[in-house]
C-alpha cells in the first residue's frame, strides 16, 4: 500500500495490520469503482434531463444505467469510508515515524526532531497527493486531514515536548526558536496546498485552516501569557542597567548611558513580539512595555532623590559649590531629552510595525503580500482568521481588532502615550530640581528681608541723625548679592546651552521651568533659564516685601533704593521687572496725599499692604 508514496515504514502491530488489510480491500473496491463513478456521472446527467421534462421518449436510460446508478451509490459510500480507513492507516505510520526520530536522535533537541519530522510530513503530503488523485475525486481535504490528525495524536504530544524544551532555557527565546521552525513548515504547507486548491472551495479552505490551527496550537497557550513572560524578561534586563553610584558625577554619567541600553532592550521586545506572535500579541507587549518604562522612571526618580540629598549634604559641608551641582542637573536634563527623543522614535517604530504586520489585513486597498490569500476566502474578518492562529481567546482577538480599527482611523497617533507623559513629567521634575539648586542661593539672600531691623529704624543704619541726604543711600548687601548672582548666571549657563544640543531643547519643551509661560522656546535656552530665575527672584522678593509690618520714612527710601538697584540689574540682563515689583515701587514712591488716587488702579492686596506699612489710611 505504501509503495511509491514516500512514507517511511514503521513496523505496525497485528491490530494495525488487520486495519491495513481491511483498508486494502476498501481501496481495491474504490479503485474498481472509479469506472462506475464515471458511469454514475453519465447516468446522473441522463436523470437530470428527464427531471427537466425534455421528453421521456427522447431519453431512455434503460435498466442498465439505472442499475449502474444504484451500484454507484454504494461505491460512493465506500469512497467516503475509504477516506477514513486511509487516514487511520497512514496516521499509524506517521506516528511511528515521530517516535523513531526521537529514539534514533536521542542526543538531539526538539529543534532537530521537529525539523526532520516536518520534512517527512511535507514529503509525505506530496507523495500522498500524487497517489490519492488516482483514487479520490477530491483528495486535498483527505491528505490535509491526515497531517492534521497525525499532529493531534503525536505521542509524546508536541505541547509537552515544547514545555520540556523551554524549561531548560529562556522561555521566550526557546519558543521563538521552535516557532520559526514550525512557521517554515506552515508556509511550505500553505504554498503546497494553495497550488492544489480549487478557488472558492470551502472544504479546501476548512482543511487548511484546521491544519494551520493544529500546527500553532502548542504556542497559543504561551502567547496568552505573553505579557507576563515579556515583563519578566524586560525586568531582568532592567536590573542589569546600573543607575546609581556613590559619586554624583559618576551617577550622572550612568543615567546618561542608560538611555541606549533601555531602548535597545525595548527594541528586542518588539522583535520578540513579531517573531512569536506575528504582531497579534501587540496589546500584551504594550502593557509589558508600560510596566518596563514605568519601573525605569521609578528607579530614575529614586536616584534623583539620592542626588538631591547628596547635593544638600555637600552644600552644608561646603565641599562643592552650587554651580557644580547645577552643571550636574543640566546634564540630567539632557538625559531626559534623550529619553523623550528615543521614545518618540520607538513609538513611531511600533506604529510602523503594527501597520506592516496586522493593520493591512483590514485595508482592502493593501493586498496581503504573503502566502495564504486563498485561505482567507469567505472570511468575514481576515484579521480574525489570521489572529486565530496565535490567540486562543476570542476576547483577545476582539481587542486586537479594536486596536487595528483605531490605527486605521488615525485615532492612535501614539501607542505609548502614557509612558511619554511619564517621561515628560520626569523632565519637568528635573528642571525644578535644577532650578531649586540655583534658586536656593537667592532664596537664602532674601529669606529674612521682611524681618530686617532697618525697616523700623528712624534713620539710616539706626543712627540718631535722620537728616542725611537721600542720594547718599546705597543698596543694601542682601540685594547686591542677589544682583551679583544674577549677573554671573549667563556665564554658568553659556558653556552648556550655547552648543547645538537638541536634547536640551526637547527636555525644556516638555519640562516646563518654574515661573515661565508655556510659549514657544526662545532662540537661546540660556535666555529662558535667566528669565525663569529672574522671575522667581522677583516673585520671592515681592512676597518678602509684603510681609514687612512697618516702614519708617527713611526705610521707605531705602527699600526704593534696593528695588531700583534690582531693576537696573534686570535691565542690564535684557529683562523686565514684573508688574508686581513695578506696582510696589510705584506705591512706595507715591506721596501720602496722592496715595489713594494712585492705589485705585493697583491690585488691592498690594495697595492695602503698602498703605499699612507706611501708615497711610485708605
Amino acid at each position: 500500500m505504501s509503495q511509491g508514496r514516500g512514507v517511511h515504514q514503521v513496523s505496525p502491530g497485528r491490530g494495525v495490520l488487520h486495519q491495513v488489510s481491511q483498508g486494502r480491500g476498501v481501496l481495491h473496491q474504490v479503485s474498481q469503482g472509479r469506472s462506475v463513478v464515471h458511469q454514475v456521472s453519465q447516468g446522473r446527467d441522463v436523470l437530470h434531463q428527464v427531471s427537466q421534462g425534455r421528453g421521456v421518449h427522447q431519453v431512455s436510460p434503460g435498466r442498465g444505467v439505472l442499475h449502474q446508478v444504484s451500484q454507484g451509490r454504494g461505491v460512493l459510500h465506500q469512497v467516503s469510508q475509504g477516506g477514513l480507513y486511509y487516514t487511520r492507516c497512514h496516521k499509524v505510520t506517521l506516528l511511528g515515524a515521530w517516535k523513531d526520530i526521537m529514539e534514533a536522535n536521542a542526543d538531539d533537541t526538539l529543534k532537530e526532531w521537529l525539523t526532520e519530522y516536518y520534512d517527512q510530513l511535507l514529503s509525505t503530503w506530496h507523495a500522498e497527493m500524487k497517489w490519492c488523485r488516482q483514487v479520490y475525486p477530491d483528495p486535498l481535504p483527505i491528505v490535509n486531514d491526515l497531517i492534521t490528525e497525525t499532529l493531534k495524536s503525536l505521542d509524546p504530544p508536541l505541547h509537552s515536548c515544547v514545555n520540556l524544551y523551554v524549561q531548560h532555557r529562556d522561555t521566550l527565546s526557546g519558543l521563538i526558536e521552535l516557532k520559526q521552525i514550525t512557521e517554515r513548515f506552515a508556509r511550505s504547507m500553505e504554498q503546497a496546498v494553495e497550488s492544489n486548491m480549487k478557488a472558492q472551495n470551502c472544504s479546501h479552505v476548512a482543511s487548511l485552516d484546521h491544519l494551520l490551527l493544529e500546527l500553532y496550537a502548542p504556542y497559543r497557550q504561551y502567547i496568552t501569557s505573553y505579557q507576563s513572560l515579556e515583563e519578566e524578561k524586560l525586568g531582568k534586563y532592567l536590573e542589569s542597567i546600573k543607575l546609581d553610584h556613590e559619586d554624583i558625577f559618576e551617577t550622572v554619567q550612568l543615567l546618561s548611558r542608560s538611555v541606549n541600553k533601555l531602548f535597545n532592550f525595548a527594541k528586542e521586545a518588539n522583535e520578540r513580539c513579531l517573531n512569536l506572535t506575528n504582531g497579534c500579541g501587540y496589546l500584551f507587549m504594550m502593557d509589558a512595555l508600560k510596566t518596563y518604562f514605568s519601573n525605569y522612571c521609578k528607579e530614575f526618580r529614586r536616584v534623583l532623590t539620592n542626588i538631591k540629598e547628596k547635593c544638600r549634604t555637600s552644600r552644608r559641608a561646603g565641599e562643592e559649590e552650587d554651580w557644580t551641582h547645577f552643571q550636574h542637573t543640566l546634564r540630567i536634563i539632557q538625559t531626559c531629552g534623550d529619553l523623550i527623543m528615543h521614545m518618540d522614535e520607538f513609538d513611531g517604530n511600533i506604529l510602523s510595525s503594527m501597520m506592516q504586520t496586522i493593520a493591512h489585513y483590514t485595508n482592502p486597498s493593501s493586498p496581503v503580500k504573503e502566502i495564504g490569500k486563498l485561505r482567507f476566502f469567505g472570511k468575514v474578518s481576515v484579521l480574525e482568521a489570521h489572529a486565530a492562529l496565535f490567540l486562543g481567546n476570542p476576547t483577545d482577538i476582539e481587542n486586537l481588532e479594536g486596536l487595528v480599527a483605531k490605527l486605521g482611523e488615525g485615532d492612535m497617533p501614539s501607542v505609548l502615550e502614557d509612558t511619554k507623559r511619564e517621561l515628560c513629567k520626569l523632565s519637568e521634575d528635573v528642571h525644578k530640581f535644577s532650578f531649586d539648586i540655583v534658586f536656593g542661593t537667592l532664596r537664602g539672600y532674601l529669606a529674612d528681608v521682611s524681618n530686617m531691623e532697618i525697616w523700623t529704624s528712624k534713620s539710616a543704619g539706626g543712627a540718631l541723625t535722620s537728616d542725611l541726604p537721600t542720594f547718599s543711600l546705597s543698596p543694601q548687601e542682601y540685594i547686591t548679592k542677589v544682583g551679583q548672582f544674577l549677573m554671573t548666571l549667563p556665564q554658568h549657563l553659556e558653556p552648556f546651552t550655547m552648543q547645538d544640543n537638541p536634547s536640551v531643547l526637547v527636555a525644556l519643551k516638555h519640562g516646563k521651568l518654574p515661573f515661565t509661560d508655556e510659549t514657544e522656546l526662545p532662540e537661546h535656552v540660556a535666555d529662558l533659564w535667566l528669565e525663569s530665575i529672574a522671575r522667581g527672584t522677583m516673585h520671592l522678593y515681592c512676597e518678602q516685601i509684603l510681609k514687612i509690618q512697618e516702614l519708617s520714612s527713611h526705610a521707605t527710601k531705602q527699600l526704593i533704593t534696593d528695588i531700583d538697584y534690582l531693576c537696573n540689574v534686570l535691565d542690564d540682563l535684557g529683562l523686565f521687572a514684573s508688574e508686581n515689583l513695578k506696582n510696589i515701587d510705584t506705591l512706595l514712591k507715591a506721596p501720602a496725599e496722592e496715595y489713594l488716587d494712585i492705589a485705585e488702579s493697583m491690585p488691592q492686596r498690594l495697595s492695602h499692604a503698602i498703605s499699612s506699612m507706611r501708615n497711610i489710611e485708605l
